[in-house]
């Protein structure tokens, strides 16, 4: 039988911003990318009231490839 996990991530999701480029991540938000391995995934943070922090917030929204709980956005 194969188990599911239900797992949450609590914590800061951050930009990495180099001279050159930008970098999305923080460790919290890695739970969030885990591949399709059957979890749920919820993450737990907040996002600035800043350009950043909408460009957080519409990634969560709008990245497909991640298996996120998107209830709370």
């Amino acid at each position: 039988m194969k188990q599911s996990f239900r797992i949450a991530g609590l914590g800061e999701v951050w930009w990495d911003v180099f001279p050159d480029q930008i970098h999305f991540g923080g460790a919290a938000a890695n739970y969030a990318a885990a591949p399709d391995v059957g979890w749920t995934v919820s993450l737990v943070s907040c996002a600035g009231q800043d350009s950043l922090g909408e460009q957080a917030v519409y990634f969560f929204k709008t990245a497909s490839d991640w298996h996120l709980n998107r209830c709370s956005i």
